[in-house]
């Protein structure tokens, strides 16, 4: 199936929006309380032994669910303007 050239500037867009989402979460004091909760759970998981791995793995988690995030409001918005 041929991809629209369109497509490639959602998919862009998708990107851009999911890596200024976690910019965002570690720069705004707003999100500082869940971000050290989760960099806790995630040290304390691997025993406290290993803090940067813990800050690698937050940084992954919150990649991820940027792209989740903005992937599905995006998908979600093109199905309702049945451009997708």
């Amino acid at each position: 199936m041929k991809k629209r050239p369109w497509e490639y500037v959602v998919w862009l867009f998708v990107v851009l929006t999911a890596i200024a989402m976690t910019f965002w979460w570690f720069n705004d004091a707003l999100f500082i309380p869940t971000s050290e909760s989760l960099w806790t759970a995630y040290n304390q998981l691997l025993g406290g032994n290993n803090p940067g791995l813990a800050s690698d793995l937050e940084f992954i988690t919150v990649l991820l669910g940027s792209i989740i995030a903005t992937g599905s409001i995006t998908w979600l918005v093109l199905k309702i303007l049945a451009l997708w």
